[in-house]
């Protein structure tokens, strides 16, 4: 049907994607929290189209997987949109502001379909993709998705700043605010589960229906 149309047709975004991204950049951009989130956003949409499709020993599986996506995704894509567009954009914006060229070359590259692509268009994929198919949150979501929250910031402590790639300087454990940011995190979680909930019509209860 048409929900499934839309699946399939974000797996080939994705795709397009990736192949874009090897071309031209390379690979390494999957380490971060931005396609990490657009990654997360296109594996609901594909297990949603497998769930859907003639019903298999696996249908249930499929489903399982695609629920316990459903707030991650919104989680992690919003916070990637929020950050990158209210908080990193006018900074940069305001400290270029003084470099005509420099500004011109940022903002060039800002609008660049592939970055309009991962930090502008993954936030409504996920949002569309929670609405044609809504329903209330639940604990377990809020759960799910800071359990890959705090996965990512294993990672990234573990693995990218240890091996000196600092991606993002925020999650600096070096920092005397490193702690606060960490809870902040969390914290930003907890707000964005309350307010997609306000704005989600009331529907089937997932979990406490299965």
């Amino acid at each position: 049907g048409y929900y499934t149309e839309i699946e399939n047709g974000s797996l080939s975004v994705w795709i397009a994607v990736l192949y874009y991204m090897k071309r031209t950049i390379g690979l390494y951009p999957l380490v971060s929290y931005t396609m990490q989130s657009w990654t997360l956003c296109t594996l609901r949409y594909t297990f949603g189209s497998l769930a859907a499709q003639k019903e298999t020993s696996l249908q249930e599986l499929f489903h399982h997987i695609e629920e316990f996506l459903r707030f991650p995704s919104l989680a992690q894509n919003a916070t990637t949109f929020v950050v990158w567009w209210l908080l990193l954009t006018p900074i940069l914006t305001i400290v270029l502001s003084g470099n005509g060229k420099r500004l011109k070359d940022f903002w060039s590259w800002n609008t660049s379909p592939f970055l309009l692509t991962v930090h502008g268009i993954n936030l409504p994929f996920a949002i569309v993709d929670h609405l044609l198919n809504p329903r209330q949150l639940v604990l377990h979501d809020l759960w799910n998705a800071s359990a890959l929250g705090v996965t990512y910031l294993w990672f990234y402590l573990s693995v990218l700043d240890r091996n000196k790639l600092p991606l993002y300087i925020i999650l600096s454990p070096r920092s005397r605010a490193a702690t606060l940011v960490y809870l902040g995190i969390l914290g930003k979680y907890y707000l964005l589960y309350n307010g997609f909930n306000s704005t989600t019509p009331d529907a089937l209860d997932y979990y406490h229906a299965s």
